[in-house]
């Protein structure tokens, strides 16, 4: 049928203008993109509040000496590795964050591949920095408790300071666990969303338009 509506030149050339003028239909982007984009930028602004507060610790004179958790870095060299490991990190985990927020409101496939690979490094370094908080923090920040409220409350029983101290140190485990989820829960969801078959159909096209 379609010869014979072009078999006078004026109908094929009038069938090829309708077809011109036909808008391409454009492919909505997965809004997993543009969450995950989000989400990485408001890590990246967590991120670099908590890196700019210890890099302000070194800078003001007298500030590290009196911090306890770099006086307990100074004394104790496997913490100090620890923190110093840790400010490196997170200053790549910075760059990969925003990079990767770009990168994703633009559907690209490295941004993808680059948000899965900063979930692995996430999950794999949540349970380390849990550990690392309650084997060393955590001892640390009782002692002063207990040491504040025997300045506090001189005339208080025994009994009730070691009651005190109890329901203390079971508030800072929930702490750490709910810190720890937390660490957990968006590179989980970052890699279900981003792992999801239209997401990398959609970043794939991207990449090779």
């Amino acid at each position: 049928m379609f010869e014979r509506f072009c078999v006078t030149g004026a109908g094929c050339s009038g069938l090829l203008r309708i077809m011109d003028s036909v808008p391409p239909v454009i492919e909505k982007r997965p809004p997993a993109l543009m969450v995950c984009g989000i989400i990485n930028l408001v890590f990246a602004a967590i991120l670099a509040s908590s890196l700019v507060g210890v890099a302000v610790l070194y800078v003001v004179p007298g500030a590290a000496e009196s911090n306890p958790v770099l006086t307990l870095a100074r004394v104790d060299p496997v913490y100090g590795f620890y923190l110093h490991a840790t400010q490196v990190l997170g200053v790549i985990a910075l760059l990969v964050l925003v990079l990767s927020a770009v990168g994703l409101f633009r559907g690209r496939e490295w941004a993808r591949k680059l948000v899965l690979v900063w979930a692995v490094y996430a999950i794999l370094a949540t349970p380390v920095v849990t550990y690392m908080q309650m084997k060393y923090i955590h001892p640390m920040v009782l002692a002063q408790v207990a040491a504040s409220g025997k300045l506090q409350h001189r005339q208080l029983p025994a009994d009730m300071e070691k009651t005190t101290e109890t329901i203390m140190a079971g508030v800072m485990y929930v702490a750490y666990g709910a810190g720890a989820l937390f660490s957990l829960a968006y590179p989980i969801a970052a890699w279900v969303l981003l792992t999801r078959p239209k997401v990398k159909a959609y970043c794939r096209r991207q990449q090779e338009a």
